[in-house]
């Protein structure tokens, strides 16, 4: 089962940089009174880290819960 976990994460990486690769623009972000400057591939590479560490961080005391058991 971690297996085919492991294989679909890899693929949807994979895939997602290569889409990321293909959108070379450069674009300007604006948050609040910040403003941001950059390629496009470059943040659409940050914004997957940040939700692969969200995710990691919800689901790490449910694993944590079972290892302890």
């Amino acid at each position: 089962m971690f297996q085919i976990f492991l294989v679909a994460a890899i693929l949807i990486a994979l895939l997602a940089v290569i889409f990321a690769l293909q959108n070379a623009v450069t674009i300007t972000i604006f948050f609040l009174a910040f403003e941001f400057t950059s390629s496009l591939a470059l943040i659409l590479l940050i914004t997957l880290a940040i939700g692969a560490l969200i995710s990691f961080l919800i689901s790490l005391p449910a694993n944590l819960k079972k290892l302890s058991i």
